[in-house]
């Protein structure tokens, strides 16, 4: 039995064999198991109705469209969360003759490091360092296009309001022009549509490539596979055109209470003692990944390492101007044409040019 049909199943019963139970955001699937797209809320305790939940959660979390997803009600602890950022391998941009910014920085100052890296796999024929590490089986690439995409706009609702305008056509082919630049360096790890994403997960930390896009679960895989070279790695704030609106970083709801749990008050108490400052410390010091509870940051140094500097700062500086990346995926154009190819990585990979892209981009969608 799957995990969805053993939780949609667990539900209905007269009285569950389990008082905290497992959905790790699997609301939707679970909704059209049981047909009811308001299950959430019919099932499961909701947590607004005690103080101390609401009190010690980001409020940006319990707003109405954020709790939409669950019919309304908050059912447990924001307590793990994660970002997209851009991955560094500092030895390797030590050895390339560079130093990359950690914030603030440029897409011209990012053009310029591929351009480094280019140089030097030329001078070394023989020791060919990815610039961009990429695989055709879990593309991510293509979030620095969206990165820089957002970076052309001037509100979230530019975003969020996933309308054709003019407006995001234009920011698109501003963003492409950059990413035509980047092509001129080979960027893209070569044979990329042949590497499988779990045979190379160690490619960052072994020194294969200069940089590497994923999430901040990335620290915990790469800490498994070496947790001395794993130092060498720092995320680093995407590069902009403009200033990036909004940031890549979403919250989950793991742990929920049924309402036919048979200890379901104490199951509540356990859970409320979750939603606690110290234990989204104790999250965060070990993940290197962002909570949603309030607090989380209170012992974080300003002189701590890479990782929890750039948490920091990140958490800090787009506080409230979060985005989960699954949320929009036309980007550019309405849902209508989500499934419109944006020409990103036959751009970056010198296959057409910015005019070529647009020209194709326009005549799918009838502009």
């Amino acid at each position: 039995m799957s995990h969805q049909k053993f939780l949609a199943k667990a539900f209905i019963e007269k009285q569950s064999d389990w008082d905290v139970m497992l959905t790790n955001g699997q609301n939707s699937v679970i909704g059209e198991m049981v047909g009811d797209s308001l299950w959430a809320k019919k099932y499961f305790v909701d947590f607004l109705e005690y103080p101390d939940y609401v009190n010690n959660t980001k409020p940006e979390l319990l707003t109405p469209e954020n709790l939409k997803q669950w019919g309304g009600i908050a059912p447990g602890p924001f307590l793990e969360g994660q970002f997209y950022s851009l991955w560094v391998n500092q030895k390797v941009a030590e050895k390339i003759g560079i130093e990359v910014k950690q914030f603030d920085m440029t897409v011209d100052d990012f053009i310029g490091y591929l351009k480094a890296a280019y140089k030097y796999n030329q001078r070394n024929p023989n020791d060919y360092t990815a610039p961009i590490y990429e695989s055709h089986t879990y593309k991510t690439v293509d979030i620095i296009g969206l990165m820089l995409y957002i970076s052309c706009l001037d509100t979230p609702d530019d975003y969020l309001k996933a309308k054709v305008s003019a407006k995001r056509l234009k920011a698109w082919e501003t963003t492409l022009k950059k990413i035509e630049e980047m092509s001129l360096y080979d960027p893209v790890f070569r044979d990329w549509d042949k590497v499988e994403w779990t045979a190379t997960q160690n490619h960052l930390v072994d020194e294969k490539c200069l940089f590497y896009v994923n999430g901040s679960w990335m620290y915990n895989i790469w800490k498994e596979i070496d947790a001395e070279k794993v130092n060498n790695c720092a995320p680093l704030e995407f590069p902009k055109i403009k200033e990036h609106i909004m940031y890549p970083i979403s919250y989950l709801v793991s742990w929920c209470v049924p309402k036919n749990a048979k200890n379901r008050d104490e199951a509540v108490k356990f859970l409320l003692e979750m939603n606690q400052p110290e234990v989204s410390e104790s999250w965060t010091r070990h993940t290197k990944c962002p909570s949603g509870i309030k607090g989380n940051l209170s012992a974080s140094s300003i002189g701590g390492d890479s990782f929890e500097e750039y948490l920091n700062y990140i958490s800090k500086k787009y506080e409230k101007r979060n985005f989960n990346i699954y949320e929009n995926p036309s980007w550019v154009l309405s849902s209508k044409f989500s499934k419109v190819d944006l020409q990103f990585y036959d751009v970056i990979l010198g296959n057409k040019s910015v005019e070529e892209a647009m020209s194709q981009i326009k005549s799918k969608i009838g502009w």
